[in-house]
């Protein structure tokens, strides 16, 4: 049973009962609850998609903004640090 259907269902049942106020709103603010949880799952696949699309697009940019001696740089900062790591055994 989804959410709306099962808000309608208690809805009805208590407007029939007589149940306290307070038990009233327990059962509104658990029913709110599993309305937000089904509503953010849904957007949540929607922002994990739109990170991945737009992920690509920002690398795709920064590899086209990237320097070609970028790579000489990167190759000595990595010699030593692998020297430095030898210095430590």
């Amino acid at each position: 049973m989804n959410g709306r259907t099962r808000v309608i269902r208690t809805s009805a049942a208590l407007t029939k009962s007589s149940s306290s106020t307070f038990t009233r709103y327990s059962f509104v603010q658990e029913l709110q609850a599993e309305f937000n949880q089904e509503f953010l799952e849904e957007l949540h696949q929607l922002e994990l998609d739109d990170w991945g699309r737009y992920g690509k697009a920002r690398t795709k940019w920064e590899k086209h903004l990237r320097d070609p001696d970028d790579v000489f740089i990167h190759a000595e900062e990595r010699k030593k640090q692998l020297a430095k790591q030898r210095k430590k055994r």
